[in-house]
């Protein structure tokens, strides 16, 4: 940019002067013109500038046209770092930097006070030069700006702002600036502090106390995606340059932002908490955006200000918010109830008499609550809002967001919900145009496919099954989903798009674009996430044909095979963010494959060679049960360490064939598989790979020792410092899968086939909460195979965490007959399986009965919402060999909510001891409640350490949200 020439060129005005001078410079160099491009008419208008007596008209003209202009149209000035040679004025006479530097100050100052303050966007920064101190100028100038913030392209911005604010940190520092902004007035009112984990890794402005460096060290550690729409670092000690906004480029990419803003005022959390309620405070009065982040930095000392903001969120004001939150409770169906009795009358209209109606809500008796009204009933008119201060518009729509949020779905609600339906069109080009792939796509030509969340409409070809019938929760007006589409052979890699569902009707619409490789099946598969799990995962399948052959219409693709992983969308809000969800599936041919799937990466394995490991693998578990006195030590004694050894090497196959080859593909980052929190959809029952299994570290030696730590790290979940895991001579609990991570499974259920429907998995039930109370007595039966001592370990287990004995079934009809008279949460069994196939039966008390014959009443009384957790411990009763899953399914689409099974042979002793860790590590004591997930993976570390090797064959299907808690009122 030169400044050693603008230093010179300004050196006679005093500071003031030459801050007027730079800042009525660079707005004319925003509007002015190019040079004339041939040299002849360059050095024509520099000799026409030789003695400029017409300067300062020029510099008035070039000020008053940019800002009216500006004013007219309610948008920022743009600011433009000038140079010397690289602009004339609009009319092409006269090289800007030839206008005397005195004239400029001058008609800065006779222009500024025509037009209201201008809001100065910035561009053009060096970036290889510091540049923040000349912004600095702009802010000292006199008449003074409105606000200066950089015009900024952010990488991925995603903003959806909330009212009131979210405030969220991901340091300790960061959270004390927070505290002490909400100690504050208006603050204290119009925002909200949220926990940045995986419940909710959102928020609307992030807050850190630190250098950018910090931040995104900070950012990097966190095991899940942190989302915000503006970052705010006070004390940056950055100067700027490339460094700088390369940190501030990377941060965005993190975190999806709009904005980033730089303070460099010393780190001080009282007064970065007073300059951030000072924002919030003139945000409250409808000024934009950039405008109360400047007031805020010239009322409280923050060192030097500088923002990164696009432009939609410079200029966004709080009465779009307004329009937003008003169209958000417009969208929610008729019917559904929201408390309006808060907001004031002068805005809120009655369009119809209001009425209490008892039985209004789906799945409740009471009548609506005190202050509720239907939405349908009430009309809000933000145009008679006004924010002259803090306590009136921002106050009402702080109490509109809240009504919101705490909106409620009604039964008249529900029935106004139309089914949506999981949607495709696919077309192929030829001879320059794209026509639909009636007759398959075709080898070498570009195809596309347009996916979409919708009702049944036009030519859109639907999924058998609906997408999750409830629509989303009240309050929320759309959501934001990934949409991945796979296909091993065609494809040159998954590719990943994203669509936006709204409340109702259909969500926006997705297009990929491929070019099929040759002629054959195209087996597909597109999947639909949220937080990274999967919500709905289908086949795409059809043909393609060779370039010239003739159309053939068994080859049109067509969606198949629904898989509603999720039965509702109500409570998506209350869902933790997963890292890596792995779907599994078989192509048209019978050939198995498992997708994974990340936030930004996915690959395709060949299941072909994993499921011998896995028949191995319940194998080698099985010879525990045959020889229970050789293992009695753990991992202390030899055949403990031989079979730990053994399942390392198998479980490195498993990573090898599911995750490694495709880890070391172009675009797939090494990081993806040390993710924490696994999601695994199994679509068929002859597929299931045992995930747990899988052993990432270094395969060990025959003789390995177990590594001599290994306690210390299951008590603490990782490894000392300065370990760096098994090695060929060391085997370390946490290079699998199952110890070191949470999983969640889901299975298919292969009884509830049906012609054209051949694949269906079991949803969760539906549900209004994400705790499942396990409160109250429990149901305990086992098999006559187990010793009466043993058994009597388990119920001892039972008493002593729920305070009462549980009831003991002596056969299936006692136990059904105990379910509907108690209707127990907590169900446990040590049954024992026989059979193979269709003809699989379980047994207790010595009478047997097949899996299929399991009816809902052995599982929860009629018309009960309440669905227990049930644990079979028995032998085989997942299966990984031969019988996959069956007793699972069964119990889950009986109506379980959580279903845990073993998957290789268990002798009965050691289910016994198994069910008592169940008790003793699922069942509530009164302490914070825990999730599923994070307690399944605690009972199998907390097993090793007590010298018992058979936990590690137990796994559970379900939500690993659901949070474990004791009778909730009213249970």
């Amino acid at each position: 940019m030169k400044f050693d020439f603008w230093i010179r060129w300004g050196m006679n005005l005093s500071d003031a002067d030459f801050a007027a001078a730079w800042l009525a410079l660079g707005i004319a160099a925003g509007a002015a013109r190019k040079p004339p491009a041939a040299k002849g008419d360059l050095a024509r208008a520099r000799a026409a500038a030789a003695t400029p007596d017409d300067g300062l008209a020029i510099a008035r003209d070039a000020l008053t046209g940019a800002l009216s202009v500006a004013a007219e149209q309610d948008q920022g000035v743009n600011w433009r770092f000038p140079d010397p040679d690289d602009c004339v004025d609009a009319d092409g006479r006269l090289p800007l930097s030839r206008i005397a530097p005195a004239a400029w100050a001058q008609a800065w100052g006779a222009a500024a006070g025509q037009a209201p303050a201008p809001r100065l966007r910035v561009t053009n920064a060096p970036e290889d030069e510091p540049y923040l101190p000349w912004l600095r100028l702009l802010s000292e100038a006199r008449p003074k700006v409105a606000a200066v913030s950089m015009a900024w392209q952010a990488p991925n911005p995603q903003l959806v702002l909330a009212w009131p604010l979210r405030l969220g940190a991901v340091s300790a520092e960061g959270e004390a600036v927070i505290a002490a902004a909400r100690e504050q007035w208006p603050s204290d009112r119009l925002t909200q502090r949220v926990g940045i984990d995986r419940d909710n890794a959102n928020c609307d402005v992030l807050v850190h106390s630190g250098t950018l460096a910090t931040l995104l060290s900070a950012l990097a550690a966190q095991p899940f995606h942190c989302k915000a729409n503006l970052v705010l670092v006070a004390s940056a000690s950055d100067a700027g340059g490339a460094a700088v906004l390369k940190q501030i480029r990377a941060i965005a990419q993190k975190t999806n932002a709009s904005g980033v803003l730089l303070w460099t005022q010393p780190a001080d959390a009282r007064a970065s908490g007073l300059a951030l309620n000072a924002f919030i405070n003139e945000f409250s009065h409808d000024l934009p955006l950039d405008q109360a982040l400047h007031a805020a930095a010239q009322r409280e000392p923050v060192g030097e200000a500088s923002g990164w903001l696009t432009d939609a969120v410079a200029g966004l004001h709080l009465h779009a918010l307004a329009d937003t939150l008003v169209a958000r409770a417009q969208a929610l169906p008729a019917g559904t109830a929201i408390k309006v009795k808060d907001l004031s009358a002068h805005w809120v209209k009655r369009i119809a008499p209001v009425t209490t109606r008892a039985g209004g809500f789906a799945g409740a008796s009471k009548a609506m609550p005190e202050g509720y009204e239907d939405v349908d009933t009430v009309q809000l008119d933000t145009s008679q809002l006004d924010y002259l201060g803090e306590s009136h518009g921002a106050s009402e729509l702080a109490t509109l967001g809240d009504a919101l949020a705490n909106a409620r779905t009604t039964t008249k609600a529900e029935t106004h919900r139309a089914a949506r339906y999981l949607q495709q069109q696919s077309f192929v080009r030829r001879r320059g145009r794209y026509a639909a792939a009636a007759g398959g796509f075709v080898a070498g030509a570009p195809a596309l496919v347009r996916v979409r969340i919708g009702p049944p409409q036009g030519k859109w070809q639907s999924t058998p099954a609906e997408f999750p019938a409830e629509a989303l929760p009240p309050g929320y007006q759309q959501w934001r989903l990934t949409v991945w589409l796979t296909e091993a052979r065609q494809l040159d890699e998954p590719l990943r798009k994203t669509i936006t569902l709204p409340i109702d009707g259909a969500s926006t619409e997705c297009e990929f674009r491929f070019t099929p490789r040759s002629a054959g099946p195209f087996d597909g598969r597109i999947s639909v996430l949220h937080r990274g799990r999967v919500l709905q995962t289908a086949a795409l399948r059809g043909g393609v044909i060779a370039d010239g052959a003739p159309a053939d219409a068994k080859a049109m693709p067509v969606l198949a095979d629904i898989v509603p992983v999720r039965h509702r969308l109500g409570d998506l809000e209350g869902r933790r963010q997963f890292d890596l969800a792995f779907v599994t599936n078989h192509t048209s041919a019978g050939e198995p494959r498992a997708v994974a799937l990340s936030a930004n990466h996915a690959w395709i394995s060949d299941v072909t060679k994993s499921l011998a490991v896995t028949q191995d693998i319940n194998t080698a578990l099985s010879k525990v049960a045959k020889s229970v006195a050789d293992y009695t030590d753990g991992l202390s004694g030899e055949k403990g360490r031989a079979l730990f050894v053994d399942l390392a090497k198998k479980g490195a196959w498993l990573q090898l064939y599911l995750v490694s080859n495709q880890i070391q593909r172009p675009g797939n980052r090494p990081d993806v598989a040390e993710q924490e929190y696994i999601q695994i959809v199994s679509t068929r029952s002859d597929a299931i790979v045992p995930f747990e299994f899988i052993y990432d570290h270094e395969v060990p030696d025959d003789d390995a020792a177990i590594c001599p730590q290994w306690r210390d790290a299951l008590e603490h979940g990782n490894c000392a410092q300065g370990c760096n895991g098994g090695d060929p001579r060391r085997v370390c609990p946490l290079g699998f899968w199952g110890l070191r991570k949470v999983i969640e499974r889901h299975q298919v259920s292969p009884e509830l086939a049906a012609p054209g429907r051949e694949l269906f998995l079991q949803s969760e039930p539906g549900r209004d909460t994400t705790d499942l109370p396990l409160g109250g007595t429990a149901l305990f039966a086992s098999s006559q195979k187990v010793p009466n001592a043993a058994q009597n370990t388990v119920t001892a287990a039972l008493t002593q965490k729920l305070g009462l004995a549980p009831m003991q079934a002596t056969n299936w009809s006692d136990w059904a007959t105990m379910v509907g008279q108690a209707r127990p949460h907590f169900l446990l069994a040590l049954p024992h399986t026989d059979g193979t196939g269709a003809n699989v039966t379980l047994e207790i008390g010595g009478t047997t009965i097949g899996t299929i014959q399991v009816k809902p009443a052995h599982v929860h009384p009629a018309k009960d919402d309440a669905r227990p957790l049930v644990a079979l411990l028995g032998c085989d009763t997942a299966g990984t060999a031969n019988e996959y899953a069956e007793h699972v399914a069964v119990f889950r689409d009986r109506g379980a909510a959580v279903v845990i099974g073993t998957i290789a042979t268990v002798f009965g002793e050691h289910a016994a001891r198994v069910g008592v860790l169940l008790a003793q590590e699922l069942l509530p004591d009164g302490a914070p409640p825990q999730r599923l997930g994070e307690a399944m993976r605690t009972l199998k570390r907390r097993a090793l350490l007590e010298d018992l090797l058979m936990p590690l064959c137990v796994v559970a299907y379900g939500d690993a949200d659901w949070r474990l808690v004791r009778e909730v009122a009213g249970g």
